[in-house]
């Protein structure tokens, strides 16, 4: 860029001398320099609204045939509850979003609007639940992420469109408006990056930084643009060793690097992959989730992470698939046993965190339902079952992997 503008002031005409303040001069000045500002902007623009391009992606092959049932013991070396300690002030309805960092554990419930803090072993901490139309509140509240660089909390919400930031202890700090709506972001480099699933939206990527000034745009794919609506009930977007972004049906996991959207990894399922023709067909975006599943497609990409030594996602009907970075080769698994309770490992939650390890939710009711009287192998569980009830808070479970599973 420097140097192009340093051949434009080179060319023009725009010289200060004596005749500088002539009319003839001065119109000459005026229109070099309008060519410049012309050139500025046009690559300004162009800057700003970049498309997304696909370099040396690593492709993860998922294999078509299915491990039907697998025991925890072949996967993870050991697992750890973690009981949500259950208060009037810390009952959760849902959880959408799950951070751990600095020895805390970060949860979102949308549905009530709320972000829970807890120590790593699930005790009640504090909330932030600012609901109302003021200053430093907010009606809705759809995501939030953490700025490593400056521990905050960021709070995003819809309604008003606007982020908030907090101290990692919930302490408000600030607030800014935003221009777009998303449920989809993370802090990188200091730069809030929005990805969007918004109908009238052309870009998949929204970076600005922290005081809502806007940097770049990213073009959304073309051929997957009037599904991009299409949600799951996870977040499509998640921090582990690096930055993840994804979509329903786009088998390309995308990440921010120094200031670019690249594409590390791209999934192949071989006969399962969506066809090109499927984009052609005008499929009402209500249907979609029963027309690729009726098709035998993997659709609903989600709950991707990426660990040293493996990357995990899901996909639907209800697939799970680990990927050795070892040996180059996947698992696709539809149920996993807990051998040491009887039970499967519940609900498999992308959480943003570094560590070997995954997060599984289960439901308290689901534990009683199916263990309760019952003695396990584990003297954790059998120690929660004393304490827990039918109306108990979630229970997370920590599984920590092997370092070869293949």
């Amino acid at each position: 860029m420097k140097s192009i503008l340093l051949k434009v002031f080179k060319n023009s005409s725009f010289e200060f001398n004596d005749e500088f303040l002539s009319a003839k001069s001065l119109w000459i000045t005026i229109t070099s320099m309008k060519n410049i500002l012309i050139i500025i902007c046009f690559f300004l623009i162009a800057s700003c609204r970049e498309e997304i391009k696909i370099g040396d992606s690593k492709v993860i092959i998922v294999p078509e045939n299915e491990i039907e049932k697998m025991n925890h013991s072949d996967l993870f070396k050991s697992f750890s509850i973690i009981p949500l300690e259950t208060k009037e002030e810390s009952l959760i309805s849902t959880i959408s979003k799950i951070y751990f960092y600095k020895n805390r554990l970060y949860i979102l419930d949308y549905s009530l609007n709320t972000l829970f803090i807890f120590s790593e072993k699930g005790k009640y901490l504090n909330k932030i639940s600012s609901i109302g139309n003021g200053p430093k509140e907010y009606i809705s509240l759809l995501s939030f992420s953490i700025n490593e660089n400056k521990d905050r909390l960021v709070l995003y919400s819809d309604r008003p469109s606007k982020f908030l930031f907090y101290t990692l202890e919930g302490s408000f700090i600030s607030e800014i408006n935003s221009d777009i709506i998303t449920r989809n972001f993370e802090i990188i480099d200091n730069n809030i990056v929005q990805f969007a699933y918004n109908l009238s939206d052309e870009f998949y990527f929204h970076i600005y930084n922290e005081r809502g000034k806007s940097k770049r745009r990213v073009k959304i794919p073309k051929k997957i643009k009037r599904y991009r609506s299409q949600i799951t009930a996870y977040p499509n977007s998640s921090k582990s060793i690096n930055n993840y972004f994804y979509s329903t049906i786009d088998y390309n996991i995308y990440s921010i690097k120094n200031k670019k959207v690249h594409i590390p990894y791209r999934l192949d399922f071989g006969e399962k992959n969506i066809k090109q023709s499927f984009f052609r067909r005008r499929i009402p975006p209500e249907n979609l989730y029963r027309y690729t599943v009726n098709s035998g497609y993997a659709a609903y990409i989600s709950n991707f992470r990426e660990t040293n030594k493996f990357i995990i996602f899901k996909y639907e009907p209800g697939k799970m698939v680990f990927y050795d970075k070892k040996s180059e080769t996947s698992m696709n698994i539809n149920v996993i046993m807990n051998d040491s309770l009887g039970l499967d490992i519940g609900n498999y939650f992308a959480h943003n965190g570094r560590g070997e390890n995954i997060i599984t939710i289960h439901q308290a009711q689901t534990i009683k339902m199916f263990l309760d009287g019952k003695k396990t192998k584990s003297e954790e569980m059998n120690n929660l079952l004393k304490d827990i009830s039918y109306y108990s808070n979630p229970i997370l479970f920590k599984y920590e992997l092997k370092r070869s599973t293949f």
